[in-house]
């Protein structure tokens, strides 16, 4: 028999068998069990810490750890991640430098900025914490507004905010900090409004913020009025427990959102 009208026959029964509806064979407890792939970290991503001020950067090619206020600096290949109980590991081979990352939100010590890994750095035997990852993840997408100044939103109006980042500029330097901007708008109960959003290192700026003009009902208007002029004035950004955001001015004006 031709080599070629044997390997026919071996496969034939295998084509019978892909197409007969059985079901697939169990997987092994090893198969079962084995544990799925670690997220991958943007082309580029970095955490950062203070007291004492440091940065860690991953490029997708190397690990680059920026300490003591930049008087230390340590590059080696990037590590492949390592699935961890909630995050990731990267550990270099060398054994000098392992960085922890939680995906837990994370706000910096000294202003408060929310970012949506809490990162733990071991150098040898020092050890330091901080945050990683763009706020942008954090705020981008659509919310709704529960609450405008602490008062609830009147029953049957609606008020939403959606977050369109921009491409970041790339940095000069590894873990430089580079503002982002993007565009904000959404339903103020009555109309619609849009405006230009910044992050800095200390807090969020929305300005520019335009709207139609339409005339509503008197409540409504009153809300939309106190709406505009709290999203207008907010500086700061807070995520409680449950996922739910803040945003306040320095004022204590607040908006209370939902994640639609």
């Amino acid at each position: 028999m031709k080599l070629s009208h044997m390997l026919m026959m071996a496969v034939a029964p295998l084509g019978l068998m892909a197409c007969s509806g059985e079901p697939p064979a169990p997987q092994t407890p090893a198969e079962a069990e084995a544990p799925a792939e670690p997220a991958a970290e943007p082309a580029l991503w970095t955490a950062r810490g203070n007291e004492p001020g440091w940065t860690v950067t991953l490029d997708g090619a190397t690990l680059t750890y920026i300490y003591a206020y930049g008087e230390g600096r340590y590059e080696a290949p990037q590590p492949q991640a390592e699935t961890i109980d909630g995050g990731r590991r990267y550990a270099t081979a060398d054994g000098v430098l392992s960085v922890t990352v939680l995906d837990k939100v994370c706000a910096d010590d000294m202003s408060g900025m929310p970012y949506p890994q809490t990162v733990t750095v071991q150098m040898e035997d020092a050890r330091v914490q901080g945050c990683g990852g763009d706020t942008n993840d954090l705020l981008k997408g659509a919310w709704t507004v529960t609450e405008v100044n602490g008062a609830p939103v009147v029953a049957g109006s609606e008020l939403t905010v959606t977050f369109e980042a921009e491409a970041a500029p790339a940095p000069a330097n590894p873990g430089q900090f580079v503002p982002s901007a993007g565009r904000v708008s959404g339903k103020a109960g009555c109309n619609g409004y849009g405006g230009d959003y910044t992050i800095s290192g200390e807090g969020l700026v929305i300005g520019d913020v335009f709207h139609t003009e339409m005339t509503c009902e008197p409540d409504l208007m009153t809300q939309e009025a106190a709406f505009l002029d709290a999203i207008s004035r907010v500086s700061m950004i807070i995520f409680d427990a449950n996922g739910e955001m803040e945003l306040r001015d320095a004022e204590f004006r607040q908006l209370t959102l939902r994640r639609q």
